[in-house]
């Protein structure tokens, strides 16, 4: 059984969301698009770890 998320969850959710997982998808976003070799692939990384914070906070704020 799950429950609502409160308003400081929800709120502290998005400040989450803001502080960490939109500037990581930036910096995935700008590494792959200007780097060379293998720090292209630390792109995907960035942008793999912005996703799972992602997840992470839609889950907690879903209830589920």
């Amino acid at each position: 059984m799950s429950q609502e998320p409160t308003a400081g969850q929800f709120f502290w959710g998005i400040i989450l969301f803001v502080i960490t997982a939109i500037p990581l998808g930036c910096i995935g976003v700008a590494m792959l698009v200007m780097a060379q070799g293998i720090e292209r692939w630390s792109g995907l990384v960035f942008l793999a770890i912005a996703f799972g914070i992602s997840q992470g906070i839609w889950k907690k704020l879903s209830g589920k």
